[in-house]
């Protein structure tokens, strides 16, 4: 058991508590979308796995499934520094997520200095860059009923634009990219 810290108060005694550093199964951190590929969740559920007992192993795991991230976008580049500064081109706020991420799995796998508040920070932040699978979900399925919907109302009525992000084929890459409907054939 841990003994708490005396705290403010001091004259009230204060209660044991339990640090839990096991779950079987393992309880995610935070709950994987259908859309995360397969080998980054395999990834980020070995880091949950550890982080109750071990957070330098959780961060240095997560640092892996960064890598599986950019492995799965086909990003190039010969180590995780040069393939975050390419991702930063096409994904530029995914990679200033992933950046800080980056070094607290640098931390983990060469140091031991992992706080778990920190890496908790750290797993909401690539659950945000993961939503980038489910962005191209949405707009895979959307895109379709918007077209479905522009041809029955008459696309030279339609005056605005569509924005949104657009699926590069081969490469499950995300580009922003303007899609314009044309206003009166023009």
């Amino acid at each position: 058991m841990l003994e708490s810290k005396k705290g403010l108060n001091d004259s009230k005694p204060q209660a044991k508590q339990i640090k839990v550093e096991h779950f079987s199964p393992t309880v995610p951190i935070f709950p994987l979308s259908a859309n995360t590929p397969k080998p980054i969740g395999e990834e980020l559920f070995d880091a949950f796995k550890h982080f109750h007992f071990d957070p330098p192993s959780s961060a240095s795991k997560l640092r892996r499934a960064i890598e599986k991230f950019c492995d799965d976008l086909k990003i190039e580049g010969g180590n995780l520094n040069r393939k975050m500064q390419t991702l930063a081109k096409t994904h530029p706020e995914e990679a200033s997520y992933l950046e800080p991420l980056k070094l607290i799995g640098n931390e983990g796998t060469h140091g031991s200095d992992v706080a778990e508040l920190d890496l908790l920070y750290a797993f909401q932040m690539f659950q945000f860059v993961l939503e980038l699978y489910d962005r191209k979900a949405r707009f895979e399925s959307l895109n379709d009923t918007y077209q479905k919907l522009a041809d029955k109302v008459g696309r030279s009525k339609l005056q605005l634009g569509c924005k949104a992000a657009v699926l590069v084929d081969a490469n499950l890459q995300l580009a922003h990219a303007e899609l314009t409907v044309t206003i009166n054939g023009e």
